[in-house]
């Protein structure tokens, strides 16, 4: 909650003073990650930078876009050898593979923080209704489940209603199924999930109703 007090005052910052506050926090992390990193230290050395030079405009400027091959060539040398105390655990995450080959990388306890106030603070910009039911669609769901609550971090802070995750190999027709029997009023879903949905419920002739809020 702190955190997104803070978020709630930055954000009406002047676009100088947010860009100031940001190569200050880029040059900080160029620091760190180039005595940690062999791959990000590799990275400077091939485009002749210094990690202080990114904190201004000029010198990021001069860093090559980090690509998904270059991710995934680097492997374990892209990440930082050491973590601070204060963002362990240190955990492995990866992307669905939707598009291509998954990209593994590493997330610590400080990044999960900061995932958790923008995922509540996309809430209240949005202003949905916590009491209300979540169905949620996804490709690292194993298996089909239905919950008391929405889960991390909406429950951590607020009473929630129920919840509905179902993996997104489940036939077209069964995921409809599904949602008519539970009644949500929020849906999350990738778009080319929904695009079947919507397919499929006009071949039936009949919608799926009581829904109130679509994310893709």
């Amino acid at each position: 909650m702190a955190l997104l007090h803070q978020l709630e005052q930055s954000q009406w910052f002047s676009s100088e003073e947010i860009s100031s506050q940001q190569y200050a926090q880029m040059g900080l992390l160029a620091e760190y990650a180039a005595k940690h990193s062999p791959g990000f230290a590799k990275r400077l050395q091939q485009a002749a930078l210094q990690p202080h030079q990114l904190a201004t405009a000029q010198g990021f400027k001069r860093l090559p876009v980090l690509t998904r091959r270059d991710i995934q060539q680097a492997g374990p040398a892209l990440h930082c050898t050491v973590a601070p105390r204060s963002h362990l655990p240190v955990g492995e995450v990866k992307t669905s593979g939707s598009t291509g080959e998954p990209v593994v990388v590493k997330k610590s306890a400080v990044s999960n923080l900061l995932w958790m106030a923008m995922t509540i603070r996309d809430h209240f910009w949005h202003r949905r209704d916590f009491s209300q039911r979540l169905t949620a669609i996804r490709a690292n769901a194993t298996r089909f489940g239905e919950f008391s609550n929405w889960g991390p971090p909406v429950n951590l802070l607020f009473p929630t209603g129920a919840s509905q995750i179902i993996n997104i190999t489940t036939d077209i027709k069964e995921q409809i199924r599904l949602i008519r029997a539970f009644q949500p009023h929020d849906i999350l879903v990738y778009p080319s999930n929904l695009a079947g949905i919507l397919a499929e419920c006009k071949n039936q002739g009949q919608p799926i109703t009581g829904v109130a809020h679509l994310r893709t």
